[in-house]
């Protein structure tokens, strides 16, 4: 293609990307750090929604568990009707009183303490789902940014396969080598075009799968940030300091101590809540009044709450093995994902210090050597394909590392959870 022509082409690219389109298919390309990714995931993402309306809905019901039981006015109005003086009304008693039910056992404290423990457990979980919304966006935006990576190692592949073809081309026009040589480069071009082809693809599904976090399809989604540069990895004993203070853990922990509050008030309930009652009483008839009192006290003979004692014990034994598996879970796979990550790092190492210079170094070599007529368009293919491979092997350590210390973030974060306060 002529200069004029490439200049005119470009020309029309410009006009095309600069005049407004309409069109619910056409995204504009967007730029985005890790910082800006995380808060488009925090403030957009359902998951949290719900979280939210579940800790504004336990703040209800621990603030509904600590209010008094509403007393109760009563109207009672006895001869009504009847025969003789008894048919009039003026001949009616009356009697006005207010009633209110007393916990007096402990019992509505055990209750409002048991509900307040349940809010914590449920703020929690709100701070587990957070924790673990910034782990998937941090690994999907490091997926993004080796994806671009690939991209622009696919490229330089397709640079130096095309090199090497043009080379070939001017070796068989010298007589050098057998038109074969050229075909074979051919297919190494197109292998590599090909190549760059899915590496443009994975680029865009990991841009799509981070732009979902946040509700949209963005698939030119660009990351900016530099791939090597990787997250810090803190020692094990940081971790291990820290894993009595994990969101999981912390939410088995202050569900077992709403269910012991719960047992609690069972039991107390054995001892039952009194009715007093205090009222006038209006006798009509004889236009007099009398000041009346009650008190009621059920007597627990034909049901004592053994049951619901028998059931908040099991549920209390429940939720306190419950807390032992989630402490046991939490520490085995924080190890766990804390081990692959110091494996990865010291791949990751080893790429540097070794792999990806001596690729680097043959791959040059081999091509300076076919230019040269020192090789074969084998040694220079092999060559190639080991530096394309090392590099993708690299990738992949740093993908698996930074998912890692993602996951060892959401288990056990170094810092304690913002979370956000509601309102009832």
């Amino acid at each position: 293609m002529s200069p004029i022509s490439r200049f005119a082409v470009g020309c029309l690219w410009a006009a095309a990307l600069i005049a407004p389109v309409h069109g619910s298919d056409v995204r504009p390309t967007s730029v985005v750090d890790l910082d800006a990714a995380t808060r488009l995931a925090l403030e957009r993402s359902p998951r949290l929604g719900i979280s939210e309306a579940n800790s504004v809905a336990a703040a209800g019901r621990s603030s509904q568990a600590e209010g008094w039981t509403n007393p109760i006015f009563a109207v009672t109005t006895d001869r009504i009707g009847g025969r003789g003086t008894a048919r009039k009304f003026e001949s009616a008693e009356v009697t006005y009183s207010l009633e209110q039910s007393i916990v007096w056992s402990g019992a509505g404290l055990a209750r409002a303490s048991s509900a307040r423990a349940e809010w914590r457990a449920v703020k929690h979980a709100w701070g587990l789902e957070r924790a673990r919304v910034r782990a998937e966006v941090t690994r999907d935006f490091h997926a993004l940014l080796i994806a671009q990576e690939r991209v622009r190692a696919s490229e330089q592949a397709v640079d130096l396969a095309r090199e090497t073809e043009r080379a070939a081309a001017a070796r068989v026009a010298a007589g050098q080598v057998p038109p074969l040589e050229e075909r074979k480069a051919t297919v190494s071009r197109t292998e590599a075009e090909l190549s760059l082809l899915e590496a443009a693809l994975g680029r865009e599904t990991a841009a799509v799968t981070l732009s979902a976090h946040w509700g949209e399809d963005a698939p030119e989604l660009i990351a900016t940030g530099v791939a090597e540069s990787l997250s810090v990895l803190p020692s094990w004993d940081a971790y291990e300091a820290r894993l009595d203070r994990a969101p999981g853990v912390l939410v088995g922990v202050e569900r077992a101590n709403a269910t012991r509050k719960l047992l609690l008030a069972q039991r107390l309930d054995r001892l039952p809540p009194i009715t007093v009652a205090a009222g006038v009483t209006d006798y009509r008839a004889d236009n007099e009044r009398a000041y009346v009192a009650t008190v009621e006290l059920p007597l627990p003979i034909w049901n004592r709450g053994g049951g619901a004692v028998a059931e908040a014990t099991a549920l209390l034994r429940s939720a306190e093995l419950e807390t032992t598996t989630i402490e046991r879970e939490t520490r085995s796979a924080a190890r766990l994902r804390w081990n692959e990550a110091r494996a990865r790092r010291e791949a990751i190492d080893r790429f540097r210090r070794e792999s990806l210079p001596a690729s680097d170094e043959a791959r040059r070599v081999a091509a300076d050597g076919y230019r040269a007529g020192k090789f074969s368009y084998l040694e220079v293919l092999d060559a190639q394909r080991v530096w394309l491979d090392t590099r993708n092997s690299y990738y992949a350590a740093l993908a698996a590392y930074e998912t890692a210390v993602a996951d060892l973030g959401s288990l056990v974060p170094q810092a304690e959870l913002e979370i956000p306060e509601v309102h009832e």
